[in-house]
């Protein structure tokens, strides 16, 4: 008897650490206009097909994504619910190219509560036949999740055609890891918060200490969430230089993980400081947010206003419409600075369906704009964050910041929390704005 309740156990514990809940095999739609109404096209001209035969499993439906260019796939909005928080992974088969030209660089991506939770890129090569592929572990609540699958960027112009099977979410032990905010690629001076962002293990946390030099001895010990260190740079660099910052993670099972960030330290003159005011757009006073004006070369075709949708800080953000009435249009804001800069960095949140999202410099008052510091290709509806390398050149007095929409088709794109900042040669008093 106790033989037999221990083979239950057992079975019971491996059954759980398996479990699965079938997010779609296709096998439930009747119609492409079915299947159309779930997979829904996220921009451009992906056509999503059921497929009746030759699925996956050898008798049944599939779905075939087919597009001439110009677009990023397909998305299906709340098409599951995990059973509960913790940890999961999303299964599936698929194909790409196996009848014509293979999506460039195909992914499928997990999104919860407005957040990419893991990316599959499964590249362009041909796999002609079903292949079985998994995302890494990632960390779910018990909300709805959404899937997307597109190509991370526009399609090339041809018939590029891939297919998809078998999605299943299935339990999987995410390890104990912890991650630096901003990163070690972001340059830092005077007081900057470093945030140290955990994931995995037990889901409980005891710490983070943060240890500068990665000495082993600890400057600031963090007990709650968010975990946090108010780092004074001055007192460690009192010129520009590479530090090194370790922050080491411990959760309730003293189960522990850890980081070191190379940061570069810049206190020249006085300080890092900011190009741009108001790029959280928090000041909004009437039509256009306080410290920006508009540039359009296609008026008719393009709006603007305050975002519903925003990143990491406030409401708003700021929104820019475009119609499907023409193509190649640019819609610019922008904020002018005076002085000489350099070492100028940016860093933004963008969202947007597909297309591209640019950063852009002028110095003649907005007449010609020269893309020289970073080129957002964000590429689906969801915030992403992204962070520019440094530009070495000096920013004239006069320059212009502007960033900018360049889109093939209707939709609303979105920037948030857009930071430009670098080390002022002149020191003028008019340019003491904010430190970073």
């Amino acid at each position: 008897m106790k033989k037999i309740c221990l083979l239950f156990l057992f079975l019971s514990l491996v059954s759980f650490s398996f479990a699965q809940t079938i997010v779609d095999n296709f096998h439930g739609y009747s119609s492409n206009g079915e299947l159309q109404a779930v997979w829904v096209q996220t921009g451009g001209w992906t056509d999503a097909t059921l497929q009746t035969t030759g699925g996956a499993d050898g008798t049944t439906g599939s779905m075939k994504l087919q597009d001439s260019g110009w677009s990023n796939g397909v998305l299906a909005t709340g098409i599951a619910t995990p059973p509960g928080a913790g940890g999961y992974k999303l299964t599936f088969k698929y194909m790409n190219g196996q009848s014509d030209t293979a999506w460039s660089n195909l992914t499928v991506s997990v999104v919860q509560n407005d957040s990419i939770k893991a990316v599959k890129s499964l590249g362009g090569s041909v796999v002609a036949s079903w292949t079985a592929a998994e995302t890494a572990p990632m960390s779910l609540t018990g909300d709805p999740i959404n899937i997307l699958i597109d190509n991370s960027g526009n399609l090339p112009g041809a018939t590029n055609v891939c297919a998809i099977d078998e999605i299943k979410l299935e339990s999987a032990v995410v390890p104990l890891t912890v991650v630096l905010k901003p990163t070690d690629a972001w340059y830092i001076g005077g007081t900057t918060t470093i945030t140290a962002e955990p994931d995995g293990g037990s889901y409980n946390y005891s710490k983070v200490d943060f240890d500068v030099n990665a000495d082993s001895s600890i400057e600031y010990t963090d007990n709650t969430e968010p975990f946090e260190f108010v780092w004074d740079t001055t007192a460690d660099m009192v010129t520009s230089g590479p530090i090194d910052l370790k922050a080491t993670l411990t959760d309730s099972l003293s189960a522990t993980d850890d980081i070191t960030g190379t940061y570069i330290i810049d206190n020249r003159l006085s300080g890092r400081q900011s190009l741009i005011l108001n790029g959280d757009f928090s000041a909004w006073t009437s039509g256009d947010p306080d410290n920006w004006t508009p540039y359009q070369t296609d008026v008719a075709f393009a709006s603007h206003g305050q975002g519903n949708s925003y990143a990491a800080g406030a409401f708003p953000s700021l929104t820019i419409n475009c119609t499907a009435t023409v193509t190649n249009r640019y819609f610019f804001l922008s904020s002018s600075w005076g002085g000489y800069f350099t070492d100028i960095q940016t860093k933004l949140w963008g969202r947007h369906a597909y297309c591209r999202m640019y950063y852009f410099t002028s110095d003649d008052g907005g007449s010609s704009w020269v893309n020289t510091m970073i080129d957002v290709t964000v590429g689906n509806p969801y915030w992403l964050y992204v962070e520019s390398a440094v530009e070495p050149e000096v920013g004239e007095i006069g320059q212009q910041v502007a960033i900018c929409t360049h889109c093939y088709g209707a939709g609303d794109y979105y920037w948030d929390d857009v930071v430009v900042n670098g080390i002022d040669l002149v020191e003028s008093a008019v340019n003491d704005w904010n430190l970073y």
